[in-house]
């Protein structure tokens, strides 16, 4: 009985939380790895937002070994996104100044490769 309290409890609070968008952008290839980028953003300008960079194969299994970091508009040092355990998606979180005018970059490592693609914030879909 106590479990189903707190089972009601929880359910209730999740449902008057308000919502996070989240965005989706349209996939990228480097080399042999599809990348996809989902964005769950600061509920105000210049806050920080969440990136989950998730990387697969081309033939649909993870990418875990390749080493993921991101920047804001080409300033700044890069910044190593953490790994989420070995299923090719890999986290970090940035500064977003401007939704319609921001671009991401993300920087892909393996062996003796490297790659950048760019993913501009104003071609989010939510």
């Amino acid at each position: 009985m106590k479990a189903l309290v707190w089972l009601v409890l929880t359910f209730s609070l999740l449902g008057c939380s308000n919502d996070i968008p989240i965005y989706r952008f349209t996939p990228q290839q480097w080399n042999d790895v599809v990348v996809t980028i989902e964005a769950r953003p600061g509920s105000t300008a210049g806050a920080v937002c969440e990136f989950l960079v998730m990387a697969s194969f081309a033939n649909n299994t993870p990418a875990h070994s390749i080493r993921v970091s991101i920047r804001m508009n080409d300033q700044g040092p890069w910044k190593q996104a953490i790994q989420d355990g070995m299923v090719g998606v890999y986290r970090r979180s940035d500064r977003v100044n401007n939704l319609d005018v921001d671009v991401l970059n993300v920087q892909l490592k393996r062996n003796d490769e490297e790659g950048v693609l760019r993913f501009a914030l104003k071609d989010r879909k939510i």
